[in-house]
């Protein structure tokens, strides 16, 4: 593997390790009011979809499959072209964007409510997880196509 590819697949391991924090941060704050979001869930349908959505958008960061697959690319990278790494890397990026744009969509209509401070600290978290995972997107994108060039 060249020198470009091992420091943008570091760069990528490094960026998708980070890029786990916040999702990470989430978890907690967003679990203290699962019990109330479970309970309303019973009731309503919309509680139960909105809960439902809201455990499948942090969930879906996929920066653990970034991890590991700029980990591959570091440990196990092909010298020079691959058609396998050049459709790998376009498909992580393919993924990052329709992950991220769905994360997106979901966080970007939620509303911060008074003295819910946990609450909306996961919604700022998991914006600022969308817009790392735009990040990945790019590095992707940049690595399928040092890769079509065989670097």
């Amino acid at each position: 593997m060249s020198s470009l590819s091992t420091l943008l697949a570091l760069a990528l391991a490094a960026l998708s390790l980070f890029a786990l924090y916040h999702p990470a941060q989430s978890i907690p704050k967003l679990q203290r009011y699962e019990s109330k979001a479970e309970k309303a869930a019973k009731w309503s349908n919309i509680a139960e979809k909105k809960l439902q959505d809201t455990r499948y958008t942090v969930g879906a960061a996929l920066t653990l499959v970034s991890v590991f697959s700029s980990l591959q690319y570091l440990l196990y990278g092909a010298r020079g072209f691959s058609i396998y790494a050049v459709l790998w890397a376009g498909a992580m990026c393919f993924a990052e964007v329709r992950v991220s744009e769905y994360v997106r969509r979901f966080w970007a209509k939620e509303v911060k409510v008074p003295m819910m401070d946990d609450y909306n600290d996961a919604i700022s978290d998991m914006m600022a997880a969308t817009q790392q995972s735009q990040v990945l997107a790019a590095g992707w994108g940049a690595m399928a196509t040092v890769k079509l060039f065989g670097y």
